[in-house]
C-alpha cells in the first residue's frame, strides 16, 4: 500500500536468509480469471502463519511450492510479509553458504527427515504467512486439503486457519474496482 507497511509478492519471492544469498524458486502456476468462471464451488482462503522468528529451509520450500503446483483448484498463492523495517547491520548469526549446502546435501541424499532441518531460525523474519486461494465443494474439503500441506506435515506453523471468502452484496462494502494507470 501507499505507507509501505504491505505488500504482495509472488511465490517466486525467496525465503532466503540473506539479502544477498537468495534463491530462486518457481512458484506455483496461477490460472487466468478466464479458468474461474464456470466453476460453481466456493472460494477458501488457507492461511498459514510462520511461529515467530522461524523460515522454512530451502527444501521445504521447494516441497511447498510442488505441493501446490499438483493443486488443481488453485487460484492464489502469496506470501504476507513482515510489516516491519529492518536494520540489517551487524544482527544476530547467519547461516553460511556451507551450511545451508549442507542440509540441501542432507536432504537430497534423503536423510532420515527427522535429522533435516525443516524450519530455520532467524534474527528477522521477512515472512509471516503463506496465503492460498482455492476452490473446493466445502470448508471440510478445504481444511483436508490443507492438512496435506508440505510444512503441516513438518510443524512449520504456528497456526493454520480455512476460511470460506464470500462476497456481500451490501452496497457500502462494495465499490467500483479502481485502476491505475501510469502515464
Amino acid at each position: 500500500d501507499e505507507s509501505g507497511q504491505m505488500e504482495t509478492v509472488k511465490m517466486t519471492t525467496p525465503l532466503g536468509n540473506t539479502l544477498d544469498n537468495l534463491e530462486i524458486f518457481p512458484g506455483p502456476p496461477v490460472p487466468a480469471q478466464v479458468d474461474w468462471t464456470d466453476d460453481a464451488r466456493p472460494l477458501y482462503v488457507f492461511l498459514g502463519m510462520y511461529p515467530p522468528r522461524m523460515m522454512p529451509t530451502p527444501p521445504l520450500v521447494e516441497s511447498f511450492v510442488t505441493w501446490l503446483n499438483g493443486t488443481a483448484d488453485l487460484g492464489l498463492a502469496g506470501y504476507l510479509l513482515s510489516q516491519q523495517h529492518f536494520d540489517l547491520s551487524g544482527l544476530g548469526t547467519d547461516y553460511t553458504d556451507a551450511e545451508l549446502e549442507e542440509y540441501d546435501a542432507r536432504a537430497a541424499d534423503d536423510v532420515d527427515a527427522e535429522d533435516v532441518p525443516q524450519m530455520l531460525e532467524q534474527q528477522m523474519q521477512f515472512v509471516n504467512a503463506n496465503l492460498v486461494v482455492t476452490r473446493h465443494k466445502d470448508i471440510e474439503a478445504a481444511r483436508q486439503w490443507a492438512h496435506d500441506d508440505p510444512l503441516n506435515e513438518h510443524n512449520g506453523y504456528a497456526r493454520t486457519s480455512t476460511h470460506r471468502w464470500m462476497r456481500s452484496n451490501a452496497t457500502e462494502l462494495n465499490v467500483p474496482e479502481a485502476s491505475f494507470h501510469r502515464k
